[in-house]
């Protein structure tokens, strides 16, 4: 799974509904600069799928980043609760 955006091209041809018939997910840029497009068709089961696929992706970065806040208020906790220790005991640390 990796970070792509949904690309429907113009005039490439319509489907009934108006909508850009031919799905391109864009990946990326790579460190020589280039991106990458995958070719996913008209294929209304493919289309699904991958749009999916980018849908799990976003969550994904979501959660990773509410765990990423979590610890760092963990640890500012953790901090602060080794800092009233310290004082409670004056400056006595027989814990650590």
């Amino acid at each position: 799974m990796k970070d792509s955006s949904p690309s429907w091209p113009a005039p490439i041809g319509e489907d009934r509904g108006g909508r850009p018939r031919y799905l391109y997910l864009i990946h990326p840029t790579q460190h020589d600069g280039s991106r990458q497009r995958e070719y996913i068709g008209a294929d209304p089961d493919k289309q699904a799928e991958a749009l999916a696929r980018v849908e799990a992706y976003e969550k994904l970065v979501q959660v990773r980043d509410a765990i990423r806040e979590i610890d760092h208020r963990l640890a500012a906790i953790t901090g602060h609760l080794a800092h009233a220790l310290l004082a409670a005991t004056n400056g006595l640390d027989s814990y650590w």
